[in-house]
Parts: C-alpha cells; structure tokens; sequence
C-alpha cells in the first residue's frame, strides 16, 4: 500500500517540476510610433520615432562574469512600400550588467529610435529576438502615412 502512495506522488512532483521551468516563448513590448514633421529647405520632412518598452522579466539573462548578469535582444526595424525596402536598421540591444536576478527585473528596458522617411504610405515592422533563445520573439506591423503638411 504505502508503494502505491509514493507512486501517486511522482506524477504531482513532475508536474510541479515543469510548473517551475516553464517560460512563455515571447518578449512581452509595449511598442508605438509617431511621425514628426520639421521644416527644411523644400518645405518639410519627415521622420518617425519608434519607441518601446520590453519587461525584463521576459527575457532570459545569462551570467557574462561571475555576478553579472545580461540579457541581449536583436533589433530589426524595417519600413517598406509598394515597392520594397525604404529603410532597414539592425543591431543588438545589451542590458545593463547586474548582480541579481531581482535587479535584473528592476530594469527599466526603453528605446528610442528617430528615422527620416519619404512621403508615401509605408508599412513598419518591428522584430525584437533574443540573443540567447531566438524562440522568443516579438513581432508587428503597421501602417505609417506620410503626408507633410
């Protein structure tokens, strides 16, 4: 009887064992855009500013040095047209190094990116990867008009 009680226990234990290591496959964003207009020699032009917040508590942190702990995200910003590619922008965000897990959730992940565009209606996508999991992943799309005034 008391065999059967401990067998009754390991399925419980495995469940809780995935419980604990389990990890959604996406970065959580809260993205946005704008458009601005500035005066130049032919009237005006224009350029968006692309922002985002990612909460750190999304992304995996691997230790660089012993008490340090980082975590990278690839950063593809692509804005096309009915004819293709107008701009791309590639690079790696690196958080600050920190010493703890807590710390690192305490980070405040912003960015902020201006680009000059060409008037038209364009299409934006922003790609946000992990470095160390590219499984994890944020991913959208939207419209930009751009019409100076």
């Amino acid at each position: 009887m008391r065999k059967i009680q401990k067998m009754k226990r390991w399925p419980g234990l495995s469940l809780l064992c995935m419980l604990c290591f389990f990890r959604a496959g996406a970065i959580e964003v809260v993205a946005s855009h704008k458009v601005f207009y500035v005066p130049d020699n032919n009237g005006y032009s224009a350029y968006a500013e692309v922002y985002w917040q990612i909460a750190p508590s999304s992304l995996l942190f691997m230790e660089i040095n012993p008490g340090q702990l980082i975590a990278k995200v690839k950063t593809e910003i692509t804005f096309r047209n009915e004819t293709g590619v107008v701009l791309q922008d590639k690079y790696i965000m690196q958080t600050n190094p920190v010493a703890t897990q807590q710390q690192a959730f305490a980070q405040n992940i912003t960015e902020l990116q201006r680009y000059k565009l060409p008037p038209g209606k364009m299409w934006m996508e922003l790609k946000l990867t992990e470095v160390i999991d590219s499984n994890s992943q944020f991913y959208a799309v939207d419209t930009i008009q751009v019409t100076p005034p």
